[in-house]
């Protein structure tokens, strides 16, 4: 009898506790589908706004071409995938935005008139940069580039537009040092495992075709790399933990915009980026190596 009423009352308990992990099962898909119904309502308020935004930045620059609903439609197309995906470590929005002739010449002028201001990175590597705030820039391409900190705001609403520069490459322009664009200590990298809406983020706009930029996913294995190929207008938006390098150019490239998506937690620092150690010989093996596969992918 007593051994029938253990068994019981052990029955019961695992009865009990079955349910109680069915109704903490339940509630973490209601919690679930609770922040899947916030993130979907966001994107159409944010979309909205874009559909609002859209024809006025489109009326403001002559270098975005096409009709209001075509910049519409790229438009949003690029926010919902960029809302969709801020997690991931790569978001490629292609064709983001127009680049005509006219303002490709434009830039070139303002690079003529802001040449001093720039440097050499890495030298004698043969890549060059220029900062600039958007109040520096003529009207229309300040109106293009308010465009984008517009959009970007819109898809990255908890990270801040910031450090604006202008790359471009002379001749026989030679592979940069892979490099991490954030500073990240060990305790960073071990809070962004989770929270990883706290990452900040790296973005480059490719201003003519053929703008090239190696990655590699393990920095103890460079051999191992993949070279991603930016047209006119593509803009890739990369994580702060992404192992990267300005790409090899022979004949030069004219020019890329880069900046920063900062959010509250990591910071890019000022004119720093964390680069990795390699002997001259180590980077003129990778360089090879990189030069090769750009040519068998050409």
């Amino acid at each position: 009898m007593e051994s029938s009423e253990k068994n019981y009352h052990k029955r019961v308990l695992e009865e009990n506790s079955e349910r109680m992990r069915e109704y903490r099962r339940q509630k973490k898909l209601h919690v679930q589908d609770l922040e899947r119904q916030v993130s979907e309502l966001r994107m159409q308020v944010a979309a909205q706004s874009l559909l609002a935004l859209a024809p006025t930045m489109t009326s403001m620059s002559s270098s975005m071409t096409g009709t209001t609903s075509t910049v519409r439609q790229r438009a949003i197309n690029g926010l919902c995938e960029a809302d969709g995906t801020c997690r991931r470590k790569l978001t490629w929005h292609r064709k983001l935005c127009e680049i005509s002739d006219e303002s490709l010449q434009t830039w070139r002028k303002f690079l003529q008139r802001n040449q001093s201001k720039g440097g050499c990175i890495q030298k004698p590597c043969g890549r060059k940069q220029i900062p600039f705030q958007l109040s520096d820039l003529p009207t229309k391409l300040r109106a293009q580039l308010d465009y984008l900190v517009r959009f970007f705001r819109l898809a990255y609403p908890d990270h801040d537009v910031s450090c604006f520069t202008l790359l471009y490459s002379e001749e026989n322009c030679t592979l940069q040092l892979p490099h991490y664009d954030y500073k990240l200590t060990k305790r960073e990298r071990n809070f962004l495992a989770k929270p990883e809406n706290e990452h900040s983020f790296s973005v480059l706009l490719s201003l003519d075709d053929n703008a090239n930029l190696p990655m590699w996913e393990d920095e103890s294995n460079l051999d191992d790399f993949v070279v991603l190929t930016l047209n006119q207008g593509d803009a890739l938006v990369f994580r702060d933990d992404v192992l990267h390098a300005g790409g090899i150019y022979a004949a030069g490239h004219f020019a890329r915009i880069h900046f920063y998506l900062e959010s509250k937690r990591i910071k890019h620092l000022r004119e720093y980026v964390h680069r990795l150690c390699l002997s001259p010989a180590d980077l003129q093996r990778l360089h090879n190596l990189v030069a090769d596969y750009i040519e068998q992918q050409g």
